[in-house]
């Protein structure tokens, strides 16, 4: 019990000075500006592509996994032995954005994401403070005017 309520203290502690990734979606606001630059030096943003929302798993790290909406892409990414495999869409070619699976308190959602190609990817996005929600809101909304089909099951 002491060494969990230690963690716990410790990573809020972390993800409090911008060392450690949020448990929650957060706005590119939000994200500490050394995440972008992390980012950015890894090829995953571009110099002039904006954050709009951002989630990562990792505890410890933004490049071992991560999903993030920018003004023109959605992004999926994670590290699996030392390999950086990045899944990525323009906006205008999304055509189906669907929640795959409804997570909850401890369990990230999936939103699966497919484009115009038949190419697909998965987001695994944090249920905690209603942000698949956000981001799946904010994904919607930002592909609206391209958008060939939205699914959207029951929560």
């Amino acid at each position: 019990m002491v060494v969990a309520v230690g963690y716990l203290a410790v990573h809020a502690m972390m993800v409090d000075v911008g060392l450690a990734p949020s448990r929650s979606v957060v706005t590119g606001d939000e994200m500490p500006m050394g995440f972008r630059d992390t980012m950015r030096q890894a090829g995953l943003i571009d110099d002039d592509e904006q954050v709009r929302l951002f989630y990562s798993a990792d505890r410890y790290s933004v490049l071992a996994d991560g999903n993030l909406l920018t003004d023109r892409r959605v992004v999926s990414w994670q590290t699996f032995e030392e390999s950086l495999s990045v899944y990525s869409a323009e906006l205008k070619d999304v055509a189906e954005v669907q929640l795959a699976y409804k997570g909850g308190l401890m369990e990230n959602s999936v939103v699966e994401v497919r484009t115009d190609t038949g190419d697909w990817f998965l987001l695994y996005v944090s249920a905690r403070d209603g942000g698949d929600v956000r981001f799946m809101d904010e994904l919607r909304r930002r592909i609206s005017g391209s958008v060939k089909k939205i699914v959207r099951q029951p929560l």
